[in-house]
């Protein structure tokens, strides 16, 4: 239970979501983010449980892409400008800046109120719990 499984947290119109794409019908659902946590090692407990008990094959995680963490990316100069601007305003870096941007963007932190469903398009974003 406690590699590393691919876990995919979503709001879904009002309650939380977690779904594990490498374990087929591993699903956990909370109203709140701090339940969330509780729920999930709930269901994954009651999921490998049942999976053993029928005797069936547990998948180990799917090795993930080596990352280095650096990322060049290419943008209009304006966009540049204006980031840069964002950054400085803040009293952060432009790299700190950017990186917080991303990391909101893909709901690595939860938000101050859940994102209304139809903002989150399909919605379904990695975060770690």
């Amino acid at each position: 239970m406690t590699l590393p499984y691919r876990m995919e947290v979503y709001w879904d119109e009002d309650y939380w979501a977690a779904e594990f794409p490498e374990l087929p019908g591993l699903v956990a659902g909370a109203d709140t983010w701090e339940e969330l946590e509780r729920e999930t090692l709930d269901a994954k407990r009651a999921w490998f449980e049942h999976m053993l008990e029928l005797g069936r094959p547990i998948p180990l995680p799917r090795g993930g892409d080596a990352y280095s963490g650096n990322l060049r990316v290419r943008m209009p100069k304006s966009l540049h400008a204006q980031a840069a601007r964002a950054a400085a305003r803040e009293g952060v870096s432009l790299n700190t800046f950017l990186v917080t941007a991303i990391a909101q963007a893909l709901g690595q932190r939860p938000p101050a109120e859940p994102p209304r469903a139809a903002a989150l398009g399909s919605g379904r974003t990695a975060a770690g719990i």
